[in-house]
Formats: structure tokens, C-alpha cells, sequence
């Protein structure tokens, strides 16, 4: 595995939530908001996965072709209209279960990229990412 898993959503906070999610599955993650997505940004990152929180539709540079041998999931309430039938496990329901989501990423990333993944942690997680959240975590840890 070479860049983190980048996590594309409407919603920055929800993203941020995906994003916390991921590392509690082991992996690096960016997060991106917006109408942002190209293949310069797919260069930089060299991303191991993309993860998707959409709408009813497929953004844009999935209903292109996405980047090519690239693994992603789509999260969304629906399965989007526009899912290829042969996307099959790329589509995650909301509301998540975040140990369903953690290791459906970590599956994916090991189908895709044929490397190992850190053993995943068991519930429940500490969500966040702000510094008291950062100071329980090294607590813990010890």
C-alpha cells in the first residue's frame, strides 16, 4: 500500500466522520469536499481507495470511468440510480455500521491491492479527531 484512502463527500463533517472511521481500520485518509476531483489530485495522493458519500447519483468522475484500477465505494441512504450492476459490494447503505464500513474497506483495499491490512480494532471506536480525542488515544494506548 502506497497514499491513504481518499474519502471524496458532500458533507466535509460527515467526510471527517468516514475519515475517522478509516484510521480505526488502520489507514491514512484525505478528505475532499466539492467539485475537486481530477486526475492531478489522484497523481499527488496516490490513493490505495476512494471512497464516495453521494447523493442518489454517482459524482461525475465515476460516471466517467472513475480512474482506472483504482478500488472504490460509494456510501449513500440509496443505492444510486446510475451503480453499475457489476459494482456489486461498491455501494455502502447509510446509516453505517462502523464495523461493517471498517472492514469492507479493509477487504477492499486487500482484494484490490493484494496487501496485507492492520488487524481491525474491535467496537466500540472513539470517533474524532479533535485533541482530547487525540490525548484518550495515546492514553489508551499506553
Amino acid at each position: 500500500m502506497t497514499g491513504p484512502v481518499l474519502i471524496h463527500a458532500v458533507n466535509f463533517h460527515y467526510g471527517e466522520y468516514l475519515k475517522s472511521l478509516v484510521s480505526q481500520a488502520g489507514f491514512s485518509s484525505v478528505v475532499l469536499t466539492g467539485n475537486v476531483l481530477n486526475e492531478r489530485i489522484y497523481r499527488e495522493l496516490d490513493p490505495v481507495l476512494s471512497i464516495f458519500e453521494t447523493g442518489e447519483k454517482l459524482p461525475a468522475f465515476l460516471r466517467n470511468g472513475g480512474r482506472k484500477g483504482l478500488p472504490w465505494l460509494v456510501v449513500s441512504e440509496k443505492a444510486p440510480a446510475d451503480l453499475p450492476a457489476a459494482a456489486g459490494p461498491a455501494w455502502i447503505p447509510k446509516p453505517l455500521k462502523p464495523s461493517h464500513f471498517a472492514q469492507t474497506v479493509a477487504d477492499r483495499v486487500r482484494t484490490e491491492n493484494g496487501g496485507e491490512v492492520p488487524v481491525l480494532l474491535a467496537e466500540p471506536y472513539l470517533i474524532g479527531n479533535s485533541p482530547a480525542i487525540s490525548e484518550t488515544r495515546r492514553v489508551v494506548s499506553r
